[in-house]
């Protein structure tokens, strides 16, 4: 329970009414007070208005990320390079849910501008065998496991859009993650056809 003064509890009621904002001072002060300069009232914590009300503002995430394509040798090999502040898994798994929708739509957006930029790179028929190598760079080491939260998004648009028939194991096969420590954040990916 907290005990809030009338006062402080007409200012968080205007607040969830949508009538002014609360400062985070504002916010402390009507959690930490222990002066009681009129009758107080309790607020149970239970329910999902008053949980709303005393919770403070987050501030909406955003990402921006370029995703480009080079031909590195007819046909044979090419290199996928998507720049920007990449996440590992586990601060994609704890982004909201909209976050993480929002940072997964700009890595796939990004992704969908290269493919109509660089139509001309795509292959008319997709590759039956190919072997991809991706490379991080960002600014400190990742173990493994963070490495590969947005490589499997791009793995996917890299089917999707058109240069490789299936992910499967017998179409797409991935060598080790390289990672660079560098303050230039990117992850780039090489693709050799078989």
């Amino acid at each position: 329970m907290f005990n809030l003064t009338a006062k402080q509890e007409a200012s968080i009621l205007k607040v969830a009414k949508g009538k002014q904002s609360i400062s985070a001072k504002d916010y402390r002060n009507a959690i930490n007070s222990k002066k009681k300069k009129s009758p107080s009232r309790s607020i149970t914590s239970g329910g999902l208005r008053q949980n709303a009300i005393l919770k403070p503002q987050q501030k909406r995430r955003e990402f921006s990320f370029v995703f480009t394509i080079e031909e590195i040798a007819k046909n044979k090999e090419y290199l996928f390079a998507l720049k920007g502040k990449h996440l590992s898994t586990n601060s994609v798994n704890s982004l909201s849910f909209k976050d993480k929708l929002r940072y997964k739509t700009s890595i796939k957006n990004s992704i969908l501008e290269a493919a109509l930029i660089y139509r001309k790179l795509i292959p008319k028929k997709a590759f039956q065998k190919v072997v991809i190598t991706p490379t991080t760079f960002q600014s400190r080491s990742r173990d493994d496991d963070n490495l590969h939260a947005t490589s499997k998004i791009i793995r996917d648009s890299i089917v999707n859009i058109g240069f490789v028939v299936d992910d499967k194991r017998e179409n797409l096969k991935q060598e080790a993650t390289e990672e660079v420590i560098s303050k230039d954040w990117k992850i780039e990916i090489s693709l050799h056809v078989l």
